[in-house]
């Protein structure tokens, strides 16, 4: 609004410009229905949370879930004794644009009553706070100093960014609107997060509390109370009460299994304006993960993240990995389902896990193809493939078919396979159809996905799976004729578990595309 006003002031803008665009958005929001009265006003609130509706919150939880490591571990057998340990263990986090959900069932309250003992744990460490020989205290107003010192449990996000939340109480420590600290928050969240800090740790063993939304270190009013409206940083003498690490690997080491869950914080580093500096799980959830092993191999990693992350130590070590994206309200039932075997995790993967930051180009450089990125263009080996995702079944590919070797631009193409459930249980499939075009004017993706298809055996069963190949969905932009070709070309047909692990592969011969256009660097402009 200020630079609008601004503008204006300057003569850059007129008014009739500002109504121009304000009546064009009006019309696409009335065409689109947005200014009608809304459809579901009279729907009541126990229809919206039926049954019904909770159980396709479950399935799409379930469905959602992938497995990317298993050595065998899982599925979890009847009677294991479970530990069930992270910051994201028994919460379940909105996504940015998520709604608000009626109920939520964490990871471990998924767990709680399907297995004969689960215990829980944050890992999160348990500090603290004193200036000189005060303490920090929080009542019901600001913290402030005092003689009694509150106890506030750490929850590392990555990036040093931390959010303390009081013990007491189960509450978050923000800044309000005058700078004060307050202990009143259900976490981070807004468009401007006021629950974030930095501790600046000093040589000297005291730190200075950087607060992250006004750029700010927290400061001692006159009055003891503390904030960041004040002038000079105040000096935190930090003392550890819990190693959050140390106390849920003493539960690991009590349980048959460990199910770690870790990942980010959606309102912090999971949004537009938030960008990662690297891949790295944040370094508390990195030591808890080694901690946890340590103390007991047979951990699960369940992973619940915005993005993905280079977890290449616990592909190595950890015997089996799972992902799920920020599951909603039965989040932690449909993660059960998974682990203990009820559903078969039916997930894939959509988007390339880098094994390292190293491979990816620069934040600000999006040319995909000249920096050889995404599954499209990428020439390494990824730590986690396109597509890829686990079954607790094992399945065979066989037969491969085309409907026609030789198509014209335009047509369509069947490619089927027989695919055999060769495992013990019954399992889900994704078959998935890639193709690649051998010669081109110009560079073209190493493979791209044109068709999939999810397919259920029981064990020793086949099923013919059907895929669709549209040739016109071959054609790619051609900048010098401003339109899409298809070029008179040879495609490798190829169809797998994802992008990486091929299992069958055919040729199809594509005639009568554009084969005239003009040979690319003819003129100067952007040519995929």
């Amino acid at each position: 609004m200020e630079r609008l006003t601004e503008a204006l002031a300057r003569g850059l803008i007129e008014p009739s410009h500002v109504d121009r665009a304000v009546r064009r958005i009006l019309s696409v929001r009335s065409r689109l229905g947005d200014l009608a009265p809304d459809p579901h006003d009279d729907v009541p609130p126990d229809t919206l949370d039926s049954l019904a509706h909770r159980e396709l919150a479950r399935e799409a939880a379930r469905q959602s879930v992938v497995l990317l490591r298993n050595d065998g571990l899982l599925p979890l057998r009847p009677g294991t004794r479970v530990a069930v340990l992270g910051p994201l263990a028994d919460t379940v986090l909105t996504d940015w644009y998520s709604g608000t959900p009626p109920y939520t069932i964490s990871p471990y309250a998924g767990l709680l009553g399907r297995l004969p003992e689960v215990t829980t744990h944050p890992g999160t460490d348990r500090i603290t706070l004193h200036v000189g020989d005060r303490a920090v205290r929080h009542d019901d107003g600001p913290l402030a100093l005092g003689d009694t010192a509150a106890e506030f449990d750490v929850v590392d996000w990555g990036q040093d960014v931390v959010a303390l939340r009081a013990v007491d109480t189960g509450r978050y420590v923000g800044a309000d609107d005058t700078g004060a600290l307050v202990a009143d928050r259900d976490g981070p969240g807004g468009w401007v997060v006021r629950e974030t800090f930095r501790l600046h740790h000093r040589p000297d063993g005291t730190a200075l509390l950087h607060h992250l939304a006004t750029g700010r270190h927290v400061g001692v009013a006159p009055d003891g109370r503390l904030s960041v409206a004040t002038g000079d940083p105040a000096v935190f003498t930090v003392t550890l009460l819990v190693d959050g690490a140390a106390a849920a690997a003493a539960l690991a080491a009590e349980a048959d299994v460990a199910v770690v869950v870790l990942g980010n914080h959606p309102m912090v580093n999971g949004r537009e304006t938030e960008d990662r500096a690297d891949l790295a799980l944040p370094t508390g959830q990195a030591e808890l993960l080694r901690a946890v092993h340590a103390a007991n191999p047979r951990t699960v990693l369940a992973l619940t993240s915005s993005y993905p992350y280079a977890v290449g130590w616990a592909q190595e070590h950890v015997p089996a990995v799972l992902w799920s994206a920020h599951g909603g309200q039965e989040h932690g039932n449909g993660l059960a389902d998974v682990l203990l075997g009820a559903a078969d995790p039916g997930g894939r993967l959509t988007q390339t896990w880098y094994a390292d930051a190293a491979e990816l180009p620069d934040l600000l450089d999006y040319d995909v193809i000249g920096a050889d990125a995404t599954y499209l263009y990428h020439r390494g080996e990824p730590l986690y493939p396109f597509g890829h995702g686990l079954s607790y079944a094992t399945f065979d590919y066989a037969d491969l078919r085309l409907s026609t070797t030789t198509a014209r631009a335009g047509e369509e193409v069947e490619v089927s396979v027989e695919v055999t459930n060769t495992g013990r249980r019954p399992g889900t499939e994704v078959v998935q159809l890639y193709t690649r075009q051998r010669r081109s004017r110009v560079k073209q993706p190493l493979r791209q996905l044109r068709d999939f298809a999810r397919v259920t055996l029981d064990p020793g069963c086949a099923a013919r799976v059907t895929l669709r190949l549209r040739t016109a969905d071959l054609a790619w932009w051609d900048e010098t004729r401003a339109a899409m070709v298809v070029e008179d070309a040879v495609h490798s047909v190829l169809v797998g578990r994802s992008a990486r692990d091929i299992r069958l592969a055919g040729a199809l011969t594509v005639t009568g595309g554009d084969a005239t256009a003009e040979p690319a660097g003819s003129r100067v402009g952007a040519v995929r």
